[in-house]
């Protein structure tokens, strides 16, 4: 239920409005489709994206990647995005109540 929530109020529709047995990627509003479509070519052997396929697959802040660790742990992946992609920034995203604090010179002293 949780995650349907999360959902709804991402993209900013109401999938109960779905049956269980409609695939979203055909029957949807337009940014319902697109997000189904998104996730379903993550995941190709998934045959049919309906509601609560979409709710279990769904990740706050969309398809991107998502780091979770200690901050240590955190600072070595951005580290080596920076270093593999030659990346100069981040977009992060605060989840509920949790707070995030990045400090640019925190990663430059790694270096």
């Amino acid at each position: 239920m949780l995650r349907s929530i999360a959902v709804n109020s991402w993209i900013g529709e109401n999938l109960a409005l779905y049956s269980p047995s409609q695939d979203l990627r055909e029957h949807g509003t337009p940014a319902v489709a697109g997000v189904a479509r998104g996730y379903a070519s993550l995941y190709p052997s998934i045959k049919l994206w309906n509601a609560d396929t979409l709710a279990d697959h769904f990740k706050l802040g969309g398809m991107g990647p998502v780091v979770v660790g200690t901050a240590s742990q955190v600072a070595d992946k951005l580290q080596n995005w920076i270093d593999d992609a030659d990346i100069d920034g981040f977009s992060e995203q605060k989840i509920g109540d949790l707070e995030m604090t990045y400090e640019p010179d925190a990663l430059a002293q790694r270096r």
